[in-house]
């Protein structure tokens, strides 16, 4: 079905099975020796089983950080060793790699050090210029961490020279400012790297493959072009680097690092195939690529000759083997959310996926329950759905109920989005057919009462019926023009101009998808934040289309950097009061505004459903909450109380 996917390829003198590659995953689940945990191990192993053709471990350092990697003393070797050589001892074909980055540079969260003193676009803090002598050091330090590297039993190493990391920023004028041999064009941009590559090809024998991680580009103006990738990878591809893994971007643009759901599948593509025409050398490549007939597509029109799955493996290690045994829509597809992103840079905790809530959780087997019971789940939202598969899992007899005639819950609405329907559409698929698999007994247009409940009669229930929209204290808000997100979710026809009066991601996606059918739209934020319940990278990207659509938005958090002079953010406008044809308020200078609408959307105001679970406290039944009516969260909370729910009952 996928010919070009699972056919070999060889890197060097190494072949690899197929054309899949896990791409290097920063995880924080290291030990504080910088040593591989257990936590990682299982995680490894557990992709290592589902069939990708090359692994690329982690980003690993020549210092020791607390939950990074590192590869700088004996402990190390014999730590990759154990879980190389069981890697090796799986009867899956899997080759092993191992990512090495010199430093993490600027973003360093000591010492940050850098080409020049430009400060960091995230966190404004000035780094300090590396010094000659510094950068014969990185160069030696690499070559004797690849050594270490080579005796652990990898079969092949990857210098990451991407993502804003020291080695990227000496490519970019961005952020080199030099005047030294080391700085000025891109010949002198490049040395430093180069002179890493080399030094690394001449201490290994030609038969060991070398990898280089690159940027395509920056995209931002001033910054490293796909041009100047293309000269780097045949320079690199001149001092036996044995291939190229393309990737993009630094933290000026973090969302061409981190694409969320807004952005194209296979993003990157386009400008991996003009390196991939520059150059001899396999090109790895990919953004975005969830599902396997993208994949496919990429090798047949020759833009790649592997693609790298980075979150699409966190969702699902089994891709590649359901993939090559047609079984496509078993896949647990990556919503690409950035949950795993926001809780490994955000909050530095180790990875966690909003579908996938076995992430880091790989040696915990499912038990089968010692006391079947008769277990009634409400609701058919995510929450729902996963409590109810991982219940039966377990040996319980199960019931699911669902008011609608859908399950699904918000995710239907979601599914609205232009941006985000396919994953929706996806991911409420692959719970059905999971519940289905399963046989469990699922009622549909089915409301529980307390007669409902004398009839099950179940030994104890799952309450997910989520969050129900309320009315913010505006004067004027019960209007005729007012209307809710839900009311507009399900058909509501809002008419031309509209104000999209709200908090949250939930109030962008809004204003995304009244733009995208040619409606005028305002925003008035009502929170301090400005979609502050997503990562950096959706919350810029989300806001730089909304720039596209030359959407207004008033807000008391201004514009990050980035997107300052493209998006007309306004001061906070603080709602006086609705009227018939608008809004009236007074802006942050305490100028009075109105804002003329045809219709305004109330966004991200909603309180949990408590009905039924008062309902079961009355008679007496045991029950536990979860999901949005224990209070309105994230899928990801959904997903996980509905899993957790499920091992403890």
């Amino acid at each position: 079905m996928f010919e070009k996917l699972f056919s070999p390829i060889n890197i060097g003198p190494v072949e690899i099975k197929n054309r899949f590659v896990m791409a290097p995953t920063g995880t924080r689940m290291a030990a504080w020796d910088s040593t591989i945990s257990q936590t990682q191990y299982n995680y490894y192993m557990a992709r290592a089983k589902g069939g990708v053709g090359l692994i690329i471990v982690e980003a690993t350092y020549l210092k020791d950080h607390p939950n990074r990697l590192s590869i700088t003393h004996e402990r190390h070797v014999q730590s990759f060793k154990r879980l190389v050589d069981n890697m090796h001892g799986l009867d899956e074909d899997v080759k092993v790699a191992i990512q090495i980055n010199p430093s993490r540079g600027i973003e360093k969260e000591e010492d940050p050090e850098g080409p020049s003193e430009v400060p960091s676009p995230i966190t404004g803090i000035r780094p300090r210029a590396i010094t000659r002598q510094e950068i014969k050091w990185n160069v030696e330090g690499m070559v004797e961490a690849v050594k270490k590297a080579r005796r652990a039993g990898f079969d092949m190493v990857q210098v990451h020279s991407t993502h804003g990391y020291l080695l990227h920023e000496f490519l970019t004028p961005l952020f080199n400012r030099r005047t030294d041999e080391y700085g000025g064009d891109l010949e002198g941009r490049m040395r430093f790297s180069l002179e890493m590559a080399q030094a690394i090809r001449e201490e290994v024998s030609s038969d060991y493959p070398i990898l280089y991680r690159i940027p395509a580009s920056d995209f931002v103006e001033g910054g490293w072009t796909v041009d100047d990738a293309v000269i780097y990878a045949k320079r690199l591809e001149e001092l036996g680097v044995n291939a190229i893994d393309v990737s993009a971007a630094n933290y000026h643009a973090p969302f061409w690092i981190f694409q969320p759901i807004y952005m194209p599948h296979g993003c990157l593509l386009d400008q991996a195939a003009k390196i991939k025409m520059a150059v001899d050398i396999p090109i790895i490549a990919g953004g975005r690529i969830i599902e396997p007939t993208l994949a496919e597509k990429a090798l047949k029109d020759e833009k790649a000759d592997m693609i790298f799955l980075c979150r699409a493996l966190l969702c699902d290690p089994e891709f590649p083997k359901k993939s090559e045994k047609g079984n496509v829509g078993d896949i647990l597809k990556c919503i690409a959310c950035n949950r795993c992103i926001e809780t490994n840079i955000r909050f530095k905790r180790y990875l966690r996926c909003s579908v996938n809530p076995g992430l880091g959780r790989e040696g915990e087997p499912i038990e089968p329950t010692k006391k079947p019971k008769r277990i009634l789940v409400i609701g058919g939202g995510p929450a729902g759905m996963v409590a109810a598969f991982y219940a039966k899992l377990r040996g319980h007899y199960v019931i699911l109920c669902e008011k609608k005639d859908k399950v699904g819950g918000q995710l239907l609405h979601a599914a609205k989005n232009p941006y985000k329907k396919f994953e929706m559409k996806e991911l409420i698929s692959y719970l059905s057919k999971r519940v289905k698999s399963l046989g469990i007994e699922v009622k549909m247009k089915m409301e529980i009462d307390e007669h409902q409940i004398d009839k099950i009669k179940p030994d104890l229930a799952i309450v997910a019926t989520g969050a129900l929209p309320y009315n913010p204290e505006i004067a004027g808000i019960e209007k005729d023009l007012v209307v809710h997100e839900v009311d507009v979710y399900t058909g509501y026809q809002v008419k031309d101009e509209v104000v999209v009066v709200g908090r949250g991601i939930a109030c962008l996606d809004m204003a995304l998808y009244l733009s995208e059918q040619g409606k005028k739209v305002s925003v008035v934020n009502t929170s301090r934040t400005l979609a502050g319940d997503v990562e950096m990278a959706t919350r810029l990207y989300v806001l730089h289309l909304l720039n596209e659509k030359k959407v207004n938005i008033y807000s008391e958090e201004k514009a990050h950097e980035y997107i300052k002079g493209e998006l007309q953010i306004y001061p906070s406008l603080k709602i006086r009061e609705i009227l018939d044809d608008g809004i009236v308020g007074i802006d942050g200078e305490g100028r009075e505004k109105h804002i003329y609408a045809d219709n305004v959307v109330i966004t991200g105001f909603k309180f949990a459903d408590k009905k039924v679970a008062g309902v079961l406290k009355s008679k007496e039944i045991e029950f536990y909450e979860i999901g949005d009516c224990v209070r309105p969260r994230k899928v990801l909370d959904a997903i996980h109380e509905g899993f957790n729910t499920a091992l403890k009952t």
